[in-house]
């Protein structure tokens, strides 16, 4: 008796759909929806956007990161479709009210643990279906490794209208800024010095001097 081809061609992928079909989390992705003693609620992103919910979704990625990579994967591509969706029918398609399309507003956190290719039509296309998505990562290199080009990396950093940037260590990172900046002319500088009072009643220096360059 031979194994189907598909589990032949692809057995690396066993120990991952075994995962994601046992224990709570296949309840969490397939749940019995004829089971009546469920009382959890059964959604999708449709329904979600029709009533302005908020969704968390805490992934736990620290814990077993290929199987957050694959849920969150998941969960992009299907936005992804409902996005594609609403651009083309609207958010009410099927119901007798209309009203115009909500902004869907999506925040990631770490989002390079989770992205791959289904991560990039959403950015770059998902503005037409109201999609507005902040995302948060730590440098340019964990986009870079985890989707494993520099250029679809650079794709999905350049599809971003706005970057907010706190304390980068990366020059890489860095440089996404700093190379927008326009150089601009130092007609002049010049030395000067401010002396403030001490708030530390025991120490011995009573008004410090601070030189500032301007």
């Amino acid at each position: 008796m031979t194994k189907p081809i598909s589990i032949r061609s692809s057995p690396s992928l066993l120990p991952l759909l075994e995962k994601l079909t046992t224990r709570k989390i296949s309840q969490l992705l397939a749940p019995d929806y004829g089971d009546l003693n469920d009382p959890r609620p059964v959604f999708n992103w449709q329904q979600a956007i029709r009533q302005r919910a908020i969704i968390y979704v805490g992934l736990d990625a620290l814990s077993d990161a290929e199987i957050a990579a694959a849920v969150g994967n998941s969960m992009f591509a299907d936005l992804v479709s409902v996005a594609g969706h609403i651009y083309k029918h609207g958010v009410m398609d099927g119901l007798p009210q209309t009203e115009e399309n909500p902004a869907i507003s999506l925040h990631c956190d770490e989002f390079s643990e989770l992205m791959g290719d289904e991560f990039i039509p959403l950015i770059n296309k998902g503005g037409g279906a109201g999609v507005e998505v902040t995302a948060y990562t730590q440098t340019l290199s964990d986009i870079e490794a985890r989707i494993g080009d520099r250029a679809k990396a650079d794709q999905v950093v350049g599809n971003f209208n706005s970057r907010i940037m706190m304390r980068v260590r990366e020059s890489a990172t860095a440089e996404l800024l700093t190379k927008q900046l326009p150089q601009v002319d130092v007609l002049s500088n010049s030395i000067s010095s401010g002396v403030a009072d001490s708030a530390d009643a025991q120490g011995n220096i009573g008004f410090p001097a601070t030189p500032r360059i301007g």
